[in-house]
C-alpha cells in the first residue's frame, strides 16, 4: 500500500471538483474515488499527479473504454489553472524566471501548502488596534522563493 495522502492535499482536490468527478462532474460522494495520474515507479501521492473520478469514468479509464491519459491531463491542467488562481499563477510565473516574488500573503498562501512556495521575508506590515486596545501586526508583504518542487511543477504543467 502507498503513502497515505494527507488531508490538506485530499480536501484541496475535493475543492477543485466541486466535490465532483475532475472528468463527468458527477456529485455524489460515495461514487469518487482517488485516481493517480502516473502510475510508473514509487507511488506519488502529491496534488498534481491525483484527480478526483467518479468509480464510473475510474473504470472507463482503467478498461481504455473512452477515457485517455491525454483527456485525464488536460482536465488536471485545467483545474489546476482553477485552483491557483490568477494570483498564484501570476506569482508563480514571475517565481520562476527570477527566483523570487513578492506578494500579499493571502493570495498565495494555497502555494505555500503545496509546497511550490518558500515564505522568506516579511516586507511590510499593518498594525491594527483591537477592542482591547492591544495592537496587532499583520504582514502585508512578503517575499517568496520557489521551490525546487515549484520549478518542477511550473514546468511539468506548462503553466
Amino acid at each position: 500500500m502507498g503513502v497515505k495522502i494527507k488531508q490538506i492535499v485530499e480536501d484541496r482536490l475535493f475543492l477543485e471538483t466541486d466535490n465532483g468527478c475532475g472528468f463527468c462532474g458527477v456529485r455524489d460522494a460515495g461514487a469518487l474515488t482517488l485516481h493517480h495520474i502516473y502510475h510508473e515507479g514509487e507511488i506519488d501521492n502529491s496534488y498534481d499527479n491525483l484527480i478526483v473520478l467518479c468509480h464510473n469514468c475510474h473504470l472507463k479509464y482503467h478498461q481504455k473504454k473512452g477515457i485517455t491519459q491525454e483527456q485525464i491531463i488536460e482536465v488536471k491542467r485545467r483545474l489546476i489553472l482553477k485552483t491557483l488562481t490568477p494570483f498564484g499563477i501570476g506569482a508563480l510565473k514571475i517565481a520562476y524566471r527570477k527566483g523570487f516574488v513578492a506578494g500579499i500573503p493571502f493570495t498565495l498562501n494555497h502555494l505555500l501548502e503545496l509546497g511550490l512556495l518558500d515564505r522568506l521575508q516579511a516586507l511590510s506590515w499593518v498594525c491594527l488596534e483591537e477592542d482591547d486596545g492591544q495592537e496587532t501586526e499583520i504582514e502585508s508583504r512578503v517575499v517568496y522563493k520557489i521551490t525546487n518542487k515549484g520549478r518542477s511543477f511550473f514546468g511539468k504543467w506548462k503553466l
